[in-house]
């Protein structure tokens, strides 16, 4: 073997180094984009969830219920503590608005967030919030709300209470009991 045989050869091996350097590159490239996906939607889990269960504080969730439902007859004290939850929720919602944006955040994540977004716009005392809060926030997620409080029709509040008796007694009959 020659040594512009030896040349080539060792040419060759570097190529196939570099290529083999090239799609590892890649696939931890791959890997860390889809690690840093989930660690943006495990965020955006704990804070839904540390909201609610917020919201669920015996001392915020009758204000909440009332102002909700558009109960007028909170008190002041009742609607700034659904004025600040809400704010917490909008503050999580456009941070999923830009995620999503910036292509962080999955169409299936952002359309869970989006309907969820719909139903409490459905709600005149979540319209109602929205109106006090709306100024706060960067125009184009503004614009974005704004859609979906016009697409979104104003339903008559839920009984909440009266519908879970009637799904529980109707499992109670499905399972014979």
């Amino acid at each position: 073997m020659s040594l512009s045989d030896l040349a080539s050869l060792g040419s060759f091996v570097s190529g196939v180094a570099v290529l083999i350097s090239l799609v590892y590159l890649a696939l931890q490239v791959r890997q860390a984009e889809r690690n840093q996906k989930a660690i943006l939607q495990q965020g955006r889990a704990a804070r839904n969830a540390d909201t609610v269960l917020r919201i669920a504080e015996p001392g915020i969730v009758e204000a909440f219920r009332k102002a909700r439902t558009g109960d007028v007859s909170l008190s002041a004290l009742e609607l700034e503590q659904f004025i600040l939850c809400n704010r917490a929720l909008m503050y999580g919602l456009e941070d999923v608005f830009f995620q999503h944006r910036n292509h962080l955040l999955d169409d299936a994540a952002f359309d869970s967030t989006v309907h969820a977004l719909r139903f409490n716009m459905s709600a005149p005392g979540y319209r109602a919030a929205w109106k006090a809060m709306r100024a706060v926030h960067e125009p184009s997620f503004r614009d974005f709300v704004d859609q979906i409080v016009r697409e979104a029709a104003v339903a008559p509040p839920a009984d909440r209470l009266a519908q879970w008796t009637a799904d529980v007694s109707a499992e109670q009959a499905a399972m014979g009991g």
